[in-house]
C-alpha cells in the first residue's frame, strides 16, 4: 500500500512539472536585445520628436553667411562650414552657452584658405584631425583641431587623385575616407595615406548605382555606404565593394546625410525644409521642420550631424544663416531577460 501511495505523489508530481513547463511562458535567449525601445514589446515611449534647443547666428565680430556644413568631432567640438564667410568657426556648446573655440580660413587658393561661394562644405574626422571639403579649390584640407593646417590632397582633372567639385568627405572606422565628387557623379574611395581603392558610381543617370549630382556620403559600422543623390532626389546604399544595394525615394533634392552609432540615418531634406530620420532599415521614425524663419523651422537646411550619444541634433540652417540644435530622447539599448 505504501508502495502504491509513494508511486501515485510520483506521478503526480510528474504531471504536474510537465503541465507547468507547458502553460509557462517561453523563455527568450539570454542574449537576445533590442536596440530601439520601439520594437521592445510592450513598450511605449511618448513624442520622440526632438524638441528646439537653441539656434546660433554666428561670433558678435561676423554672423554666418549660408553656412553649408556641421560636424561633429568625437571629442564633441562643433564645426561649421560658414560658406558664405570662406571659413571653418569650431564652437563648444555646453547647456545653451556657445563658446567660440577657433576659427580659421579665408577667401584664397593658398593653404588653409578656401575659395568659391561653398568653399569651405563638411567634414570629415579621423585620429583627432579635421579634414575639409573644399571645392572651389579642388581639394581636400587636413588641420588640426584648432585649425593648423597640416596637409592637403587634390587638385582639378579627372584623375584618381583628382578632383571637379568635392562636396563631401567622410571616414568609415576602418579609416578609408569617401570623397563625393559631384560632377564626376561618383563617390571616390581612399585607404589610408589616400591611396585610391575604389570609385563608387561614375555614370550620370537615374539608374541603380548612378549619380546625378550626389553631394553628400556617409558609412555606417558595417561598411555600407549611403549617398545623397541629389539630383536624382533619393538615398542610395551600397556595399564595401561598392554595389547598389537600394534606394529610397520620397526626397526633394536630400544634401546632408549622416549616421548616430546606434544605425539611424539622418536626411537634410532640403527641398522639403525638414530633418528625417530613420532606421537602418530606411524605415521612416520622424520628420521635423518645416519652412520659415522661427525656432525650429528651416530655409534649406543642407547639413545634419549627431552627438556620440545620439541625444542631440544640429542642423546647418543655410537660408536662415543660422544652426539650430535639438534635443531628442535617447535610443535605449534592452536586454530582456523573461
Amino acid at each position: 500500500m505504501r508502495k502504491v501511495l509513494l508511486f501515485t505523489i510520483g506521478f503526480i508530481l510528474v504531471l504536474g512539472v510537465v503541465i507547468y513547463a507547458q502553460i509557462l511562458p517561453r523563455r527568450r535567449p539570454l542574449d537576445s536585445r533590442f536596440r530601439d525601445a520601439r520594437t521592445a514589446p510592450g513598450v511605449t515611449l511618448p513624442d520622440t520628436k526632438p524638441k528646439f534647443h537653441l539656434l546660433y547666428t554666428g561670433p558678435d565680430d561676423m554672423r554666418f553667411n549660408s553656412p553649408r556644413g556641421i560636424g561633429i568631432d568625437p571629442q564633441g567640438n562643433i564645426y561649421v562650414a560658414d560658406s558664405g564667410n570662406s571659413r571653418v568657426v569650431k564652437l563648444q556648446i555646453i547647456d545653451k552657452t556657445v563658446n567660440v573655440g577657433a576659427i580659421w580660413g579665408g577667401e584664397g587658393e593658398e593653404e588653409g584658405k578656401f575659395k568659391g561661394p561653398n568653399s569651405p562644405n563638411d567634414f570629415g574626422f579621423f585620429n583627432a584631425k579635421v579634414y575639409v571639403a573644399d571645392p572651389g579649390n579642388y581639394r581636400i584640407q587636413k588641420f588640426s583641431g584648432d585649425g593648423a593646417f597640416e596637409a592637403k590632397f587634390g587638385s582639378v582633372g579627372w584623375g584618381n587623385d583628382q578632383f571637379r567639385y568635392p562636396t563631401d568627405v567622410t571616414f568609415d572606422l576602418s579609416g578609408n575616407a569617401y570623397v563625393v565628387d559631384s560632377p564626376a557623379d561618383k563617390v571616390k574611395v581612399y585607404k589610408a595615406g589616400w591611396a585610391f581603392d575604389k570609385a563608387i558610381g561614375g555614370a550620370h543617370g537615374s539608374g541603380n548605382g548612378q549619380f546625378n549630382y550626389p553631394l553628400h556620403a556617409t558609412a555606417d559600422r558595417h561598411g555600407f555606404v549611403y549617398v545623397a543623390d541629389t539630383g536624382n532626389n533619393r538615398i542610395q546604399k551600397f556595399d564595401r565593394y561598392g554595389n547598389f544595394k537600394g534606394q529610397w525615394a520620397g526626397f526633394s533634392g536630400p544634401q546632408g546625410i549622416t549616421i548616430d552609432r546606434f544605425g539611424n540615418i539622418y536626411v537634410a531634406d532640403t527641398g522639403n525644409n525638414v530633418i528625417k530620420k530613420f532606421d537602418a532599415k530606411m524605415d521612416k521614425i520622424f520628420e521635423f521642420g518645416g519652412q520659415g524663419a522661427m525656432p525650429g523651422q528651416f530655409n534649406m537646411p543642407t547639413d545634419v550631424a549627431v552627438s556620440s550619444d545620439g541625444t542631440r541634433i544640429f542642423v546647418a540652417d543655410k537660408g536662415n544663416n543660422r544652426i539650430q540644435v535639438f534635443d531628442q530622447l535617447p535610443t535605449l539599448e534592452f536586454d530582456f531577460r523573461r
